[in-house]
């Protein structure tokens, strides 16, 4: 067998696996430039950063001796860097270190047909280092910028890289790296035309670029991220977003930026309480098994961001796993809008909201408010569609970080026949038993119903539990009146009839009647209608943008 047919085997191979997926081999995702783009300003090239030296993030990587270049340059060695300059105190050391460099790595996707690859991982963090310093020889000498510029940020040019190198032009890229990769180019093809090559092919607007990456917001707010909630990859687009956003020029682009970065903050407030989330993702599906919430990267992100802003204390501490973000979000320029901070830290109302992930994904519904947050768990279109659905899962304000010490329903039989988005207003519901955690006592019992004060001394907060082999059901009444006893018997004897339609009819403590069906195709909402009123069903077709209910 020959080399190439050898490749083109391997790249079949992947066709069959990931079809299903709609992604890699399809058009679907495919960015085109924007034909309606015109340029609109220039957005402020002035960078006043912070004086961040002293902060425990910068502190935590300018400690630590620079490591070897071609073990951990792709994450430790360029965010030490980073950081010995900030500190302004080893500047000789990061100048003799980046001497003589050359890339690690290739750039794109490490896989069998791309043997290590992943090198523009590194390339994001060493724009820092060129946008912060390329200027400035005190920090860094003529040697070491020529070396930085000409050699280890390898992107440049007027082509976006959308292909899987290796895959003879048929798999798309990954989205992190389409970003990540991208984001370099872009930045570095700026600073070439801004330092004094005004040719074509460095001009961002002229060479296609700027309309090029309007399109890929465009899409990003349109569909979504194809990576959705996916442990690693969604911290490092995130965190290439952030880059580009800090020093992109180009008013417009930059202003489609922030609102994609603005939405995937509003998501995450919508979808996390305590600044903790549990929610279905994409990609790397062995990651489902974790049970803790110090995953995911976007939490510790939000909580530098706050953090910048002082709309947290300095309790509120990110993992230590995530470091090499939190960085990127402590010397980025973007900031949270006010209203969705405050969303995120105190919710008031109680509100239901849902949005999609397009073809062949589930959609994301909430149920939250200021004491609790009730959270869909997804489905898998199909095992090859990379996607991770979770139980059904209630937060509560008490410090938790363990989905064992949270009440939720797992799915019926294995985890890709799950259908869990049986969520809808204050309730919750799948066709496996509740899991109690064990620092709630119930307060009242009948039958195979419970009721729970989840809150000390708030009586008017109770978590109500239906559970037996085929059904679970969780149902959160706040501002009650009523005794827990008396709640508990009020909403027996509201739903004690639908036992002959097989539990497939709760009523609320208002009256309101909410149908769901517990056969439902994985594709389908499990909720059916609301006081005969019947629901969008077809989370595929749902907006990826956030919708109120």
């Amino acid at each position: 067998m020959t080399k190439y047919s050898f490749q083109f085997l391997i790249v079949l191979i992947a066709a069959l696996t990931l079809q299903s997926c709609g992604y890699y081999f399809s058009n679907t995702w495919k960015v085109k430039p924007d034909k309606h783009y015109s340029a609109d300003g220039v957005a402020s090239k002035e960078r006043q950063m912070p004086n961040y030296a002293n902060h425990f993030i910068i502190n935590h990587w300018a400690n630590q001796p620079i490591p070897d270049w071609h073990s951990e340059g792709k994450v430790s060695a360029p965010r030490v860097m980073i950081a010995k300059l900030m500190k302004g105190n080893a500047n000789n050391e990061v100048n003799e270190y980046l001497l003589g460099k050359t890339p690690w790595g290739k750039n794109g996707t490490d896989w069998a047909l791309n043997k290590h690859g992943d090198y523009d991982f590194s390339e994001v963090p060493l724009q820092w280092i060129l946008q912060l310093y390329g200027n400035d020889r005190d920090k860094l000498t003529a040697p070491a910028y020529d070396n930085l510029l000409n050699h280890l940020l390898t992107h440049s040019g007027n082509k976006p890289h959308q292909v899987t190198p290796g895959s003879l032009g048929m798999m798309r890229e990954t989205e992190n790296h389409i970003l990540m990769g991208e984001t370099s180019r872009y930045l570095k093809n700026q600073w070439l035309h801004e330092h004094g090559d005004t040719s074509w092919l460095y001009d961002n607007e002229r060479n296609g670029l700027n309309a090029w990456w309007m399109a890929l917001l465009n899409q990003k707010l349109e569909k979504g991220f194809f990576e959705f909630n996916a442990d690693p990859y969604s911290g490092y687009s995130i965190t290439a977003l952030l880059t580009f956003h800090t020093f992109c020029h180009s008013a417009q682009v930059k202003a489609k930026c922030t609102a994609v970065l603005d939405e995937v903050m509003l998501k995450y407030a919508y979808g996390s309480l305590e600044l903790k989330r549990y929610p279905p993702f994409r990609r790397r599906y062995e990651r489902v098994k974790r049970r803790t919430f110090t995953s995911d990267p976007i939490s510790d992100i939000v909580k530098m961001l706050l953090s910048k802003e002082m709309q947290v204390d300095a309790s509120v501490q990110p993992t230590r796993h995530h470091y090499h973000h939190c960085l990127i979000a402590l010397l980025s320029d973007y900031r949270i809008p006010e209203a969705t901070a405050h969303l995120m830290l105190h919710k008031k109302e109680n509100y239901l909201v849902q949005y999609g992930h397009g073809k062949r994904a589930p959609g994301e519904i909430y149920s939250g408010g200021e004491k609790f947050l009730i959270g869909a768990g997804g489905s898998m279109f199909t095992m090859l569609s990379q996607q991770a659905p979770r139980p059904i899962t209630l937060f509560l304000n008490d410090g938790v970080q363990n989905i064992d010490s949270c009440f939720h329903i797992d799915g019926k039989g294995k985890r890709p026949n799950w259908k869990m988005t049986g969520v809808f207003r204050n309730f919750g519901v799948a066709a496996h038993p509740v899991s109690i955690p064990e620092q709630y006592a119930a307060k009242d019992s009948s039958g195979y119903w419970k009721i729970f004060e989840p809150y000390t001394n708030d009586q008017t907060f109770h978590v109500l539990t239906y559970s037996t082999k085929k059904t679970g059901l969780i149902y959160v009444v706040d501002n009650d009146n009523l005794s827990a006893q008396m709640r508990l018997q009020q909403t027996i004897e509201q739903n004690k009839k639908q036992k002959q339609k097989q539990n497939k009819t709760f009523v609320y403590t208002n009256g309101d009647v909410l149908d769901y069906n517990l056969c439902a195709p994985k594709t389908k909402w499990i909720i059916q209608s609301v006081n005969g009123k019947k629901m969008d069903r077809r989370f595929v077709k749902w907006s990826a943008r956030v919708k109120q209910m």
